[in-house]
This record gives structure tokens, C-alpha cells and sequence, in this order.
């Protein structure tokens, strides 16, 4: 999958998505969230990342059970770097519990790209 492929299923919040994610917050700009939904290999299991002003959240299965987030207030340029990083991460996976397991452990590797800190 191409880097222009993941980049276009990231997208920013439409009216509808503040009706199921209502407590995300616009960016200082004023611009709106972004949203990532993809199904994993076996088509059972959805991944939402959402990234505003406060962070990054990444929520896995039917029940969207939050697995992992980033409390750090972002502008959209790094919002939107989480969300090219972890969709590199989440492309790979088929299977949610292996998912959930391996974010804490790749995800800061692939964060060191573009924020040092």
C-alpha cells in the first residue's frame, strides 16, 4: 500500500462523526479533527484513530474498546503525523489482540520519524 493510498483514508471529522465522537475538540485553528477507520485483514474487526487538539486515540473491535491514546496537545501538522504513523503501523495486522499488544511497542519507533521528543 502506497503512502498516497493511506494518506487518502485519513480525513478530516464531517458533521456526522461529531455525533459519535462529540467529546473530540477542533484544533486551536479552528480545523477539524481527523478520523481513520480501516478494517483489519479479516474484515471482522474495525480500527478507528481519531487525533484533535488533544491527542491521538485509537479504538479496535465492534465495541470500539479504546486501546491506546496520546494525551498531548497537538496542532494539525503533528496530528496529523500520528495518524500517517500509525496507519504504517495498523496496514500490516489481521488479527486485533496482536494489534492491541504490538502498538506500545512499535508505535514509538515510528513516532521518532517526525517528533524527536
Amino acid at each position: 500500500m502506497s503512502e498516497e493510498t493511506i494518506t487518502n483514508k485519513i480525513r478530516r471529522f464531517t458533521e456526522t462523526d461529531w455525533y459519535g465522537w462529540g467529546g473530540c475538540e477542533r484544533f486551536k485553528d479552528g480545523s477539524e479533527p481527523f478520523v481513520y477507520e480501516h478494517n483489519l485483514n479479516n474484515g471482522e474487526t474495525g480500527v478507528i484513530i481519531l487525533a484533535d487538539a488533544t491527542g491521538v486515540a485509537i479504538y479496535v473491535g465492534e465495541d470500539e474498546d479504546l486501546c491506546w491514546v496520546v494525551n498531548k496537545p497537538l496542532n494539525p501538522i503533528r496530528a496529523e503525523g500520528y495518524m500517517l504513523a500509525l496507519t504504517r503501523i495498523i496496514k500490516n495486522y489481521s488479527y486485533a489482540p496482536e494489534l492491541v499488544y504490538d502498538l506500545d511497542h512499535k508505535v514509538h519507533e515510528e513516532f521518532k520519524e517526525f517528533d524527536p521528543n
